[in-house]
């Protein structure tokens, strides 16, 4: 300890009599090993630090630190039992703080191989270690019953990052590893025994990834506006006056519709900054780019787990596979919420296993980055807080079944273990903090409001219809297979039958691959879907709110590729089960070049692609079909329709007014944009609509009623239309339902038997005019011709089978000629058509309020009262059903309960 490494290796020479000698070279090569002692080790010599042929292990021993003599007699007491492609052990001791010793025992074919590489000279063991644990060397943990010997670190954590190496340093380091030295490799046809893989697979790896961070972002610039863009770029917006105004614009969380102040949405903000900062005119193309880079960084970190797990090749193909999946390629462009939710959720599960690998040896870096993954991850949706049991579940299953150093319950395990505890807790605390820098909800009230976030997204009312096995159904009503099914119907199958090839062949591989790590990674796929499914959560829209699942599920899917691979011989046989697995992915590629920018309209194999599957389940719930065909009227139609600078087209669409403005915005001048839905296009005035094949009844579709009459032109996937192009040519339903409103105020005999004159037009020139029946069928009631407007009813449901409106508008039929009448079996009637409506579609509020006139004209008042409060719970905004209440409770002398009702009402107004 005193006096330096030379002297006292010559002084130890002459007194120590050990079973072995030391050679010491001279004292200038000792002093080049900064302080590092690297012994040659076999049972008869020590040298110092030439290499010995006859040597069959070596010892790293870092003397700076010494605190006490060593016994290097003590490293001998049992065969460290290397494995036969080479390896090296680590030491641990007494006492020890769970930081590596730094003495590492450590095979003759490695260190030669490293000797070679790095030389002698500074840093020799950290570069030794770096490069060990980038070729997934792993140590065994070796332990010995004596006192630490080392000067032990001051405190029981240190949160410090020691870095021994400059950047330059450790880019030169990097850049050698992956690239100089493969080449050099392949150049002399060398590889080293302990090497698992072709050396030339690392840069192939870098080269792969560094396509996909370009590409991405560049092929999203031109990405289609997704559904819910303009919502939470304009919520974003919000945010920014919120934190502008420190909290006087209360916008940000006062949001009733769409109550967005639920969600973190941090990268929504991080791109409105960016926009703002730089005034960029290019809104979506921007937000798309950063979405694109979301999503290429979501298929690097699968590929790195891949990497770290079982090796270079499994981590090229988990590159290719992810890149040329579809749905997550479709989504990796635009869609700002599920991309980088799935980018933190990955990266945080890449950090834990990063942690847990290195183990005892507490790694502050990793532990950093979990706390990062975990708040960046809850910063986009609450739902990212099932990160922070994850790691307490994994850290602690790993220490179960891990055999470390130490004795089961000893003092050293339980200071482990307490350690342990500290780093996890500073991981969820700051992850947590973390994740409300951004959120203003939560900043309000950090404790509660994450919570009331978390239980609303469990208890999510919001529900939308769904197109699900032929039927259209309500999102809250779906059966508990629908994530499950759209996984199974959507991802390629190379995918799905290759994530089940891990669980036959893990024992096979154990040596080579610890089966904790696919255990973790099996995890984080089947958990989530199997939650969802349990609470019976409101999902729609596919699959995309489960997308955090499939980077870990490709993930498994490469590694079992690999192990595959890995059976075969190299030569020849192998590369050619990489080309079939290449071949395997052709119809998926094929698919996105085909259908850009649909090509998350995507089907698999098994389904029988998107022609077999779009007349049972939904194609672009993403309105992505908007786009071309936008462009469609810039290109096609607006220079024959506008001859002059006074003329202006009226063009509706499904979608909202933002995004239709936005892709005309360069053409408003020509262009005035409207709204509707499907079934309602004939109630307003247009020249041209854009109709997406969204909550198209699947009988429609079936029977090729979908596209509607006039349309000009198809976009299409895989030869099916996902949207039409329609024009206008004649206008009587417009013109005859807006008679029959103003015959409605007016009660004019004359408008309302224009009114039914237009309405009869306008079905004989297009017969599958939903609207116009509707319309019609309710001027003939308005009328007092009851069977006539029952009739075109009945004409409807032909073409509309189940279509609650029309059936709800039978049944009111029957309520007002029951009413007129005094007919209690036409009540009757009419009350059998509405419970018929409400068991197709059990939200229609008309239908429950109608129940309640149907009831109350029976004089069954409680009966009444309770489809009246069920036509609130669906539609808070019906009036006449407050007032029909209030009425209920006077005429029962409850004035109390009456008054109540209307001062209610009042406040809603």
């Amino acid at each position: 300890k005193n006096e330096g490494l030379y002297e006292a290796l010559s002084r130890l020479k002459k007194e120590y009599k050990p079973r072995a000698s030391f050679y010491l070279t001279d004292k200038k090569e000792a002093e080049n090993t900064n302080n590092e002692l690297i012994i040659p080790l076999e049972h008869t010599q020590y040298v110092l630090p030439r290499l010995e042929n006859n040597s069959d292990y070596f010892i790293l021993i870092p003397t700076d630190t010494i605190t006490q003599t060593i016994n290097l007699n003590d490293f001998f007491k049992e065969d460290f039992d290397f494995p036969e492609d080479s390896g090296y052990a680590e030491v641990f001791f007494k006492n020890q703080d769970f930081k590596s010793s730094g003495i590492y025992v450590v095979g003759k074919d490695l260190y030669q191989y490293f000797s070679n590489l790095l030389g002698t000279g500074k840093n020799v063991k950290e570069n030794f270690l770096w490069y060990l644990r980038n070729n997934r060397i792993n140590p065994k943990k070796v332990f010995r019953d004596i006192n630490y010997p080392f000067v032990k670190d001051s405190g029981s954590l240190r949160f410090t990052l020691k870095n021994n190496q400059s950047i330059t340093s450790s880019l030169k380091r990097w850049f050698r590893w992956n690239f100089t030295l493969p080449l050099k490799e392949y150049r002399e046809k060398s590889s080293p025994l302990f090497m698992r893989e072709s050396s030339i697979l690392r840069p192939v790896f870098m080269i792969f990834a560094l396509i996909v961070l370009v590409v991405l972002p560049i092929i999203s610039y031109n990405s289609a506006i997704s559904g819910d863009e303009e919502k939470h770029y304009l919520h974003a917006e919000k945010v920014y006056s919120w934190f502008k105004t420190h909290g006087e614009d209360d916008r940000a969380i006062d949001d009733p519709k769409f109550v967005l102040y639920y969600y973190g949405q941090s990268v929504d903000f991080l791109a409105f900054m960016v926009i703002k900062t730089f005034n960029i005119e290019q809104i979506y193309e921007t937000k798309h780019v950063i979405n694109g880079i979301f999503g290429a960084l979501t298929i690097i970190c699968v590929a790195l787990i891949v990497r770290l797990i079982a090796g270079n090749m499994g981590a090229i193909v988990s590159l290719f596979i992810m890149f040329f999946s579809p749905r997550f390629l479709g989504h990796s462009m635009n869609n700002m919420l599920d991309i980088p939710f799935a980018t933190g959720y990955i990266f945080t599960i890449f950090q834990t296993i990063r942690f847990l690998k290195r183990l005892p040896d507490f790694s502050i870096r990793p532990a950093i980055l979990m706390a990062l993954g975990v708040g960046f991850t809850t910063s986009i949706r609450v739902g990212g807080l099932i990160l922070i049991p994850y790691i307490f579940l994994f850290s602690g299953l790993y220490i179960l079944i891990t055999k470390f150093p130490w004795k089961f319950l000893s003092k050293d395990y339980i200071r482990f273990i307490g350690k342990g505890l500290i780093y996890l807790t500073f991981i969820s605390i700051a992850g947590y903090f973390l994740s409300i820098l951004v959120w203003p909800y939560a900043l309000l009230n950090p404790l509660k409001n994450p919570i009331e976030s978390l239980k609303m997204f469990s208890n999510l009312t919001i529900a939308l219809r769904v197109m699900f096995e032929g039927e259209i159904i309500w999102s809250d009503s779906l059966p508990w297979y629908y994530i499950p099914k759209n996984i199974l119907m959507t991802v390629p199958a190379l995918i799905l039958i290759s994530f089940i090839i891990p669980a036959f062949l893990f024992q096979k591989n154990k040596k080579q691959i610890k089966p904790y790590w696919i255990f973790i990674l099996y995890f984080s796929t089947i958990f989530p879907i199997a939650y969802i499914i349990y609470k019976g959560s409101n999902v729609y829209g596919g699959w995309r709110h489960m997308l955090f699942v499939y980077p870990s599920m490709v993930a498994i899917a490469a590694i079992g590729i690999q192990w595959i691979g890995d059976m075969m011989p190299r030569k020849i046989i192998r590369p050619v089960f990489y080309m079939l697995i290449a071949l395997a992915m052709i119809n998926p590629i094929s698919h996105i070049i085909r259908n850009r920018p649909l090509e998350y309209v995507y089907y698999n194999e098994f389904t029988g692609g998107v022609k077999k599957a779009y007349k049972k389940y939904e194609t672009d719930y993403y309105l992505m079909s908007l786009k071309p065909a936008t462009k469609f009227i810039i290109d096609e139609v607006l220079p024959k329709e506008i001859k002059n600078d006074s003329d202006k087209l009226i063009v509706t669409s499904t979608a909202p007014a933002d995004i239709m403005n936005y892709y005309f915005k360069d053409n408003l001048d020509k262009v005035k944009i409207g709204y509707t839905r499907y079934y309602d296009r004939g109630m307003h005035d247009w020249d041209y609509a854009i109709l997406p094949n969204i909550y198209i009844n699947p009988y429609q579709n079936r029977k090729g009623i979908y596209p509607p009459k006039n349309t000009i032109k198809e976009i299409k996937v895989d030869g099916v239309t996902v949207c039409a192009i329609v024009k206008r040519e004649n206008r009587d339903d417009y013109k005859g339902i807006d008679l029959f409103y103003e015959a409605q105020q007016t009660k004019n005999p004359n408008t309302l038997g224009t009114s039914i004159s237009l309405l009869e037009s306008a079905i004989s020139y297009d017969p599958y005019n939903e609207i116009a029946y509707l319309d019609l069928a309710n001027a003939y009631i308005l009328a007092g011709q009851y069977d006539i407007a029952r009739s075109k009813l009945n004409t409807l449901l032909e073409f509309y089978p189940d279509y609650d409106k029309a059936l709800n508008m039978i049944g009111y039929s029957y309520l007002v000629e029951g009413q007129y009448e005094q007919n209690i079996t036409l009540m009757d009637q009419s009350i059998s058509y509405f419970l018929n409506t409400i068991k197709i579609n059990h939200k229609f509020s008309s239908a429950y309020y109608n129940l309640g006139l149907a009831y109350l004209l029976k004089n069954e008042d409680q009966l009444s009262l309770s489809y009246l409060n069920k036509a609130i719970e669906f539609n808070p905004g019906n009036k006449q059903a407050y007032y029909v209440m209030a009425d209920i409770y006077r005429r029962n002398n409850d004035n109390q309960r009456a008054d109540q009702i209307l001062n209610y009402l009042n406040s809603l107004n």
